[in-house]
């Protein structure tokens, strides 16, 4: 009996160091992913922040761009206007009196 008794408490220690070796592997496992998992969110937000910020700096270059294009496009709509403003009409009656019309900008 006392034998038995001998066996099955090493059994038991065997299976105990067995469970506590696999309890440390396994959590020293969880703890590597957990880091691995933090370093992942971290390049991810810096990842986001530079996407952010280079997508911020596209929009307001292209609302500059935009902006200036409306502003060339005004002003030459603006000259236009003015030298269609400043154009003036002369009967001119030659010697052989055929009329003619003349346009000057």
């Amino acid at each position: 009996m006392n034998t038995e008794v001998s066996r099955a408490k090493s059994e038991e220690a065997k299976i105990t160091a067995s469970l506590a070796t696999e309890v440390s592997r396994a959590t020293t496992a969880e703890s590597g992913l957990s880091d691995r998992i933090t370093a992942e969110q971290n390049r991810a937000t810096a990842a986001e922040g530079t996407l952010t910020d280079n997508l911020n700096s596209e929009i307001s270059d292209r609302k500059e761009a935009i902006k200036a294009e409306s502003d060339r496009a005004k002003a030459a709509e603006q000259a236009l206007q003015a030298k269609v403003g400043s154009i003036t009409v002369t009967k001119v009656t030659p010697h052989d009196s055929t009329t003619a019309v003349s346009y000057q900008l």
